[in-house]
């Protein structure tokens, strides 16, 4: 396309000529007459044309996550939430600083941190002492975690129950498949299996570290013992073994020399699990392990 100054040249240089037709001037006239409304009107219009860049404002993009409608508080929350995904023992002193210094302007988020705290302790049992560490850390720094942590924990220990009304009988047989009719139901119980072994890690390190009491373990203790006796129907059942690893592992992290007294009711429902009938030797050997920790601990 010919610029307007271009179309001047030749109209100076041709458009006089006696060479050029008549026909050829008309056409020549009426391009230039439409050029130059043309010009006219987008200047009216302020549009960028012939070279010339005339600022003009971005409409703004769509927030597709809609952020842009969050309330303040909101926007804090996932700000927080973002940094504990990113959180790791590389930057724990760098992020956690960082979600301390948020929550002294907003006391009201310490709940939510905490809850934070322990869902993603479930979802990743290996940085279950990362999110203790934390709740220490809020302890220190004056933050009143103590009747947070009950509440959470009362509210945690309800997703133990088991179920055995469903197509996999959640877990407690061996023989049914996985189709694509229960898949759905399959990816349930993985994560419910996924749940139970975070969580209970995740009290036993608490109560250990002494942001918990005997109580609050203690309640976690008890659900997984009814699910044991109710699994304990079919001693092959990946469910029982679940639960019976949760429950060994529990007591490792908790008792120790000091509060040994406090798990003597456990020694003998380790001896009752351990005598199972058709229990898989790998779990016998699991709580045997634990039974001759006990014994070491009571002759020191």
């Amino acid at each position: 396309m010919v610029s307007y100054q271009e179309l001047l040249q030749l109209r100076e240089s041709c458009i006089d000529s006696a060479y050029i037709e008549e026909v050829v001037k008309n056409k020549i006239e009426s391009i230039r007459n439409s050029l130059q409304e043309f010009i006219q009107k987008n200047k009216e219009r302020k549009f960028p044309y012939d070279k010339r860049r005339i600022p003009y404002r971005r409409l703004k993009k769509p927030d597709i996550l809609g952020r842009d409608k969050l309330t303040k508080d909101d926007s804090i929350k996932n700000n927080i939430n973002s940094d504990f995904n990113k959180l790791s023992p590389k930057n724990f002193d760098k992020l956690s600083k960082r979600i301390l210094e948020v929550l002294e302007k907003h006391n009201d988020l310490v709940i939510f941190v905490i809850e934070s705290c322990f869902s993603k302790a479930t979802m990743q049992p290996i940085f279950c002492d990362m999110y203790v560490q934390f709740i220490q850390l809020l302890q220190e720094n004056g933050f009143q975690v103590d009747e947070v942590l009950h509440e959470k924990c009362s509210e945690f220990n309800k997703e133990l129950t088991e179920f055995k009304d469903t197509t996999l009988n959640s877990g407690y047989t061996t023989d049914v498949g996985v189709t694509n009719e229960n898949y759905d139901e399959f990816c349930e119980q993985n994560k419910k299996k996924q749940f139970k072994k975070g969580y209970s890690q995740f009290i036993a390190l608490l109560f250990s570290n002494s942001l918990i009491t005997i109580k609050e373990l203690r309640d976690m203790i008890k659900q997984i013992q009814h699910n044991i006796e109710d699994s304990k129907e079919d001693p092959k059942s990946s469910f029982l073994e679940d639960n019976i690893t949760c429950y060994i592992e529990t007591l490792d992290k908790a008792c120790n020399r000091d509060n040994i007294e406090s798990f003597a009711i456990d020694v003998f429902f380790c001896e009752k699990m351990k005598n199972i009938k058709d229990l898989p030797k790998r779990l016998k050997f699991k709580i045997m392990d634990y039974q001759d920790k006990i014994k070491k601990i009571q002759k020191h």
